[in-house]
């Protein structure tokens, strides 16, 4: 089921609104007027691509021991990978919001320690390596197409993922968007006395807020006040259960692939949903 994309709505200008009322509610009234644009938000993983970036990229570091800052990598990947199977089997469609939330960001924050020690010029070396060879062969074609079909309505277009930006990076670079944000690592100067500077090496950790739940409802929301985007107008593509705030938020939410959660909630909504091959 597709409910079709939506024509960007012509310029509409300000009311020329009558002496009593007052100069703040002309500001809101014609700002909320002025409002015409129509985006497509898409998520990246499972959406735009079959399967998870961060996965097939611990795939890939893992086969490549020389480039392993410590053996502890190896560990952490391990561990992260433990946690992400232990928490598939304790899904539950009525969990709360926060738990949900905490879980998340526990198995987000195991995988982001998996980073530590790396310098992130070997991070984005190889990211752009897995682009072009694992990433790039996996992206859905159709959804690409809808990406282009969208720029062809006169629609902005932007990517918004949990994924680190390095992950992102090439696939932006390759695919324009209007703009795009992902999770930034943190990062340090690994600075030695006999030099001034040394290479900047992740912490395994993060410096922003994790793009997920809330935080992609905020980014929106930050685009529509920069770009005067009618959200009520709006898309958004995703395939999974952690982004159904901003699902609610867009005036034409479709669900990608959706996991169980998301499915069902898609049924009871009435959203429409996409089964990618």
């Amino acid at each position: 089921m597709d409910r079709g994309l939506v024509d960007g709505d012509d310029h509409i200008p300000k009311n020329k609104l009558m002496g009593e009322i007052d100069k703040t509610n002309i500001e809101i009234l014609s700002k909320k007027e002025n409002r015409s644009k129509v985006a497509a938000f898409f998520d990246f993983d499972k959406t735009l691509i079959e399967g998870d970036s961060q996965h097939l990229e611990s795939l890939s570091l893992l086969s490549k021991p020389c480039i392993w800052p410590n053996v502890c990598f190896f560990f952490r990947t391990i561990r992260t990978g433990m946690i992400d199977l232990l928490s598939s089997y304790s899904n539950n469609k009525d969990e709360e919001e926060d738990s949900a939330e905490k879980k998340f960001r526990k198995l987000y924050d195991a995988s982001i320690s998996s980073y530590q020690g790396f310098p992130i010029s070997i991070l984005e070396e190889h990211a752009t390596t897995l682009y072009q060879e694992d990433l790039k062969p996996k992206l859905y074609q159709e959804m690409l197409e809808r990406v282009e079909k969208h720029r062809q309505e006169g629609h902005l277009i932007f990517l918004i993922s949990a994924s680190p930006h390095h992950l992102l990076e090439p696939f932006c670079q390759d695919v324009s968007f209007d703009d795009w944000i992902g999770t930034s690592l943190e990062t340090e100067s690994n600075v030695k006395v006999d030099e001034p500077k040394g290479p900047t090496i992740s912490t395994g950790k993060v410096d922003t807020e994790i793009m997920f739940g809330k935080n992609k409802v905020k980014f929106a929301q930050q685009m529509a006040e920069k770009w005067d985007i009618d959200l009520e107008h709006s898309y958004f593509y995703s395939d999974h259960h952690s982004d159904i705030p901003l699902l609610n938020t867009v005036g034409h939410p479709v669900a990608v692939n959706p996991n169980k959660k998301l499915e069902e909630t898609s049924k009871e909504q009435d959203w429409p949903i996409l089964w990618l091959d």
